[in-house]
């Protein structure tokens, strides 16, 4: 039993011990081995490949992408020679391109100057109206390119505004009033010029589609009865001509201002006889009718006439210089005077379309119509209107002598200064 018990407790013991400290030797230097060479290596290994992992990150993060620019279009202005009339219209010849198509689609702006002043913005932006601009001036866009992040270089383009060439609505033929079938007038309508040039003109006549004259009228000699003319008017701004303008064709026909204008008064009178059987009130017939009177001396009648036109309208100024001259024929020199101031009243800057009578003329008739009216206060009055050199004084005898002639009063003295001075118009 003791052996037993003492074998087996000190077997035990012993094995218990020896196997206890190897077993916990064994753990201790197992685990110590296993925690130093392998858990501390696994560690060590799981560190370095979190050191690998950071180092990933790190790469990861400092390569930063870098939005590049588009390329810088090529760019004009279309006209390349504009005027003043037309709008400058930008074209992308060449566009932009975006070499990592990023982040928007491309799109452009627009920057316009003129003579180095900042323009616009203009809608849309890349046309600058025709209305911005004027002659002579220099523009200048500059184009750039963007895709929403970066924009390009900007890309230029400019031209020079030239002259714009002015225009005109339509031209006419127009015939003058009275001796009508003897001038003709080249009248265009409808003048515009961007520039505000002045308006200006060459001219161009045809008889029969033949060319003839080239001054804006045209007068008897330069065409007959039956003819038929045209003219054309071309606008000019001193610089560059317009579109010209023809106007419908007129075909000269016969009148009575005809044979005015050859001295074939009865002739005349006749023709605008038969005018007024057709329309008692047509004016120029009217007009003419008193005035072919009055070239055959027919003082009487050719007042009659005259009052007959004047009776349908007063403000005709040729009426009351033709009435002047009837009451001179008559010998109503003071209504002759009456009838001559109201023709300078109604019109002081006068001229004749069938005599070639003017103002001037008007004055001298109203002046000799005083004198001989003996209105002599009233005649040196006109005088002076005429000439203040004339030197006549009707209080002064000495006066109304002229050279080596001696008048023997001042009416015959202003009578002859009078004829003097109308020879020398």
């Amino acid at each position: 039993d003791d052996d037993s018990g003492g074998d087996d407790l000190t077997a035990d013991d012993d094995f218990g011990d020896d196997d206890s400290g190897d077993d916990s030797d064994d753990d201790d230097d197992f685990g110590d081995d296993d925690s130093g060479d392998d858990d501390s290596s696994d560690d060590d290994d799981s560190a370095g490949d979190a050191d690998d992992d950071d180092d990933t990150d790190d790469d990861d993060s400092g390569s930063v992408d870098v939005n590049a620019p588009p390329t810088a279009p090529v760019v004009s202005i279309t006209p390349a020679t504009p005027t003043s009339a037309d709008d400058l219209v930008v074209s992308i010849d060449t566009a932009a391109t975006d070499p990592d198509s990023g982040p928007l689609a491309i799109s452009y702006s627009y920057t316009w100057t003129h003579d180095g002043i900042a323009a616009g913005p203009y809608a849309p932006p890349e046309v600058a109206p025709y209305s911005a601009t004027a002659r002579g001036q220099i523009w200048e866009v500059t184009v750039a390119a963007t895709d929403g992040d970066a924009s390009s270089t900007g890309a230029i383009a400019s031209v020079t505004v030239g002259n714009s060439a002015p225009s005109i609505a339509t031209v006419e033929v127009e015939a003058g009033s009275g001796a009508a079938i003897t001038v003709f007038t080249c009248q265009p309508d409808g003048w515009s010029d961007i520039d505000g040039d002045s308006e200006s003109y060459t001219w161009e006549w045809t008889v029969n589609t033949l060319l003839s004259v080239t001054t804006q009228i045209i007068e008897l000699g330069d065409f007959d009865v039956g003819d038929i003319l045209e003219c054309t008017a071309t606008p000019f701004d001193g610089i560059d001509p317009g579109t010209p303008q023809t106007s419908a064709s007129v075909t000269v026909g016969q009148s009575p201002w005809f044979n005015y204008a050859q001295g074939d008064y009865a002739g005349a009178c006749s023709g605008f006889d038969a005018l007024l059987a057709t329309d008692a009130g047509d004016l120029d017939a009217l007009r003419g009718k008193a005035w072919c009177t009055l070239k055959q001396l027919q003082g009487a009648a050719a007042v009659t006439a005259f009052q007959a036109l004047l009776a349908v309208d007063p403000t005709v100024a040729d009426g009351w210089v033709g009435l002047s001259a009837a009451f001179s024929l008559t010998g109503d020199h003071l209504d002759a005077a009456d009838a001559a101031q109201n023709a300078l009243d109604l019109d002081a800057g006068y001229s004749s379309d069938h005599d070639g009578l003017d103002a001037e003329d008007v004055r001298v008739a109203l002046a000799r119509a005083l004198v001989l009216g003996g209105d002599l206060v009233g005649s040196e009055r006109a005088l002076d209107e005429l000439s203040t050199s004339h030197g006549l004084n009707m209080h002064d005898p000495e006066s109304w002598a002229s050279g080596t002639d001696s008048w023997g009063s001042y009416q015959l003295a202003a009578l002859a200064y009078l004829q003097s001075y109308q020879e020398s118009m």
